[in-house]
């Protein structure tokens, strides 16, 4: 799957279940990327579990900490389709397994990993919010670092992020309008 199409399909299911039906500020929606990262920390900390064990809660769905990170990307590229982010420049054309390809290897611990994630996440509200950037370029910069950075620490572990995303994106496809009992 392109990043294009990852940010078309995972827009589309989010539509579909009505999570648009209420505006978001930028804002809102890079906590809900920190939250996805958070949980992905909750995931590696459970010594019930190890880091890349995909489970299935009670529902059927699918958990795990490479799962908190497709959802990163699900919610991502419901973003950028969103707003009109374009896809930055170095992701056209790639797909979800390209993504880590152009970093380097790393010998930072999964927790600091996560800890860079949640960096790039927090420099593209800055760009938006503090530096009063208009969504555009620079920001689409930072979301394509946090892909990146995403699929580094997943290829690094030898997870297959691809697959994370298209088991999620199914069982969000499948699931109710507005689920989870969330707020908005």
């Amino acid at each position: 799957m392109t990043i294009e199409e990852l940010c078309k399909r995972s827009h589309d299911i989010a539509v579909s279940k009505g999570w648009h039906e209420q505006e978001r500020s930028f804002g809102e929606v890079v906590a809900l990327f920190h939250s996805e990262v958070s949980e992905a920390l909750e995931c590696f900390r459970d010594p019930a579990r190890q880091p890349g064990e995909i489970w299935r809660s009670g529902d059927g769905k699918p958990e795990g900490m490479v799962i908190e990170l497709a959802d990163l990307l699900i919610r991502l590229g419901d973003t950028i389709e969103d707003l009109g982010i374009p896809v930055d420049v170095k992701l056209v054309n790639h797909t979800v397994s390209d993504l880590g390809l152009g970093f380097d290897e790393t010998s930072e611990s999964l927790p600091e990993q996560l800890a860079d994630i949640h960096m790039v996440l927090s420099l593209a509200y800055q760009a938006t919010v503090l530096l009063r950037v208009e969504e555009g370029a620079e920001v689409a910069n930072w979301l394509a670092d946090a892909m990146e950075k995403t699929g580094r620490l997943c290829r690094s572990n030898g997870w297959d992020l691809e697959a994370a995303v298209e088991e999620k994106l199914k069982y969000n496809a499948a699931r109710t309008h507005r689920h989870g009992g969330k707020r908005a």
